[in-house]
């Protein structure tokens, strides 16, 4: 697995996470969880270090489950095959 948080990939992800509702994600001064210093700001839409991390791990099989109302589905994904699942 490798992280990046810096130069170029975290970098090039930014360029594109900035421009959208999620950037005051990584924007935020304290870590997730944590609790604010009275009057903080959540997020400076103007920083320009961002806490992004681009993450890059290889997949061998996914679960997906969807949740609805009407009913869930599950399905197990791999590199050659699918399936359902039973939920």
């Amino acid at each position: 697995m490798e992280m990046h948080m810096s130069r170029p990939l975290a970098d090039t992800g930014w360029k594109r996470v900035r421009q959208s509702v999620a950037a005051g994600d990584h924007l935020a001064a304290n870590a997730p969880g944590s609790i604010a210093p009275v009057g903080s700001v959540p997020c400076d839409d103007t920083a320009e270090k961002h806490r992004l991390v681009v993450q890059i791990a290889p997949v061998q099989e996914i679960d997906c489950l969807e949740l609805d109302r009407g009913g869930q589905r599950r399905a197990k994904l791999g590199a050659d095959m699918w399936s359902w699942l039973a939920p």
